[in-house]
């Protein structure tokens, strides 16, 4: 597949004010965003936005973003977009990661905390600092999870597939997870 142009840009803040969209018959949304299908086709078919251009998030976003529409430009058979159990990580430091909801305050869910100390990731690192806590609705499916300390994405991968494949923490528990 051949293209005239591909613009990568990186950055904290989303500012498509330069972009001049405009030109390509497209306007921002009133979060100053693209609009853009479950394959991250713009209202133009010629034109696919993702990343900040269509919501401010994480590069895990992007990248995962970034597949499905290349994967459309090129007519692959290739599912939408769903960022439905995606890992979102920060390298602060501390890093902290996420997946899945993180509105624990509904009526239904519970959730638990598990110091890193007592996870396998960390523990074999040799830094134990840190915790995760993760989040299940009243049928025990897992909802959500989120970690800070060493690793904090890794130790998140069997929650996102939980979550994708709508495990119980009953599901989830045959892991060894603790050391």
């Amino acid at each position: 597949f051949q293209a005239e142009m591909a613009f990568v840009a990186i950055g904290s803040r989303p500012d498509l004010s330069d972009l001049k969209v405009e030109v390509a018959g497209l306007t921002l949304n009133e979060r100053r965003v693209i609009d853009v299908d479950d394959y991250c086709q713009s209202r133009n078919p010629k034109v696919y936005a993702v990343g900040d251009a269509v919501r401010r998030g994480s590069a895990s976003w992007a990248r995962s973003q970034a597949r499905v529409a290349a994967l459309h430009v090129l007519n692959k058979d290739t599912p939408p977009y769903d960022a439905t159990g995606l890992v979102i990580g920060f390298y602060t430091e501390p890093p902290v990661a996420w997946v899945g909801a993180l509105d624990w305050n509904q009526e239904g869910i519970s959730s638990a905390h598990i110091e890193f100390g007592e996870c396998f990731a960390p523990w074999l690192h040799g830094n134990g600092a840190g915790f995760l806590e993760f989040a299940y609705n009243s049928g025990g499916h897992v909802v959500g999870a989120v970690a800070l300390g060493i690793s904090a994405g890794d130790v998140l991968v069997p929650f996102s597939l939980a979550i994708r494949c709508k495990l119980t923490v009953s599901e989830l528990s045959h892991r060894r997870y603790r050391k």
